[in-house]
């Protein structure tokens, strides 16, 4: 939908229509004022809103899982560390051997190419193993304060505030008439808000092997999922 701003003898009224309708594609959405609309935002902000004593169950599995991931990030990382140092050995160990006359030049030029490949493998794992986990779980939080506070905040926001907000939590709300018929929540706040969360994360935590090993945890997939602005949404409803 989009806004226009009709003009009535009491001054100018903005309002919501459908593109297709002036398109001529036969769409019925009648022409709906941005208050009604903005009331039935309201009510759906009501529907998203997360308890409290569910929020904070979700925050205690999610530091428990963090801290296990960060350990062992922090066990890869020292790997990579050592094989950087390895590498980096072996490469001078190559060069006094060419210098010395006991290595060929193609055969340099080959071991060359297949430690530069392997330092830059080896410096992108450690890349990844150093990602700051701090900042991941400072986001997350700021996502589950969000959804615990999103209905009163929301209500009390200006109306510069409440788009960012709405871009924020939703992917997209489709408008019927005067109600919102359909609300998709964005990541990672659809995943935060499921209630059967925080007994994915406890089973997880007591199966860690055999998850770890199928790729399929669920705080690998919250993880992925969190904004890379970490302040993206952080300054809402301050």
């Amino acid at each position: 939908m989009s806004l226009i701003h009709a003009k009535g003898n009491g001054g100018t009224y903005p309002y919501f229509f459908c593109i297709a309708r002036m398109r001529g594609t036969g769409c019925t959405q009648p022409y709906v004022p941005v208050e009604l609309v903005e009331r039935a935002v309201e009510r759906t902000y009501a529907r998203v809103h997360l308890p409290r004593q569910h929020a904070d169950l979700v925050r205690q599995k999610l530091d428990e899982a963090l801290a296990g991931m960060r350990e062992q990030a922090d066990q890869e990382a020292a790997r990579q560390r050592r094989r950087l140092a390895k590498l980096t050995g072996e490469r001078e160990k190559l060069l006094h051997a060419y210098y010395a006359g006991a290595v060929p030049v193609d055969l340099l030029r080959q071991e060359q190419d297949r430690l530069a490949s392997e330092i830059a493998r080896a410096e992108r794992h450690l890349e990844i193993a150093e990602q700051s986990f701090g900042d991941i779980q400072a986001t997350l939080d700021k996502a589950l304060d969000l959804l615990s506070n999103c209905e009163r905040a929301y209500r009390k926001a200006p109306g510069h505030l409440r788009r960012q907000w709405n871009q924020a939590l939703f992917e997209r709300l489709l408008v019927h008439d005067d109600r919102i018929e359909e609300a998709e929540i964005a990541e990672p706040f659809a995943t935060l808000a499921d209630p059967d969360l925080p007994r994915q994360l406890n089973s997880r935590a007591t199966s860690e092997n055999a998850a770890s090993s199928s790729g399929g945890s669920n705080e690998a997939l919250i993880v992925a999922r969190v904004p890379h602005e970490v302040g993206g949404f952080g300054g809402l409803g301050g």
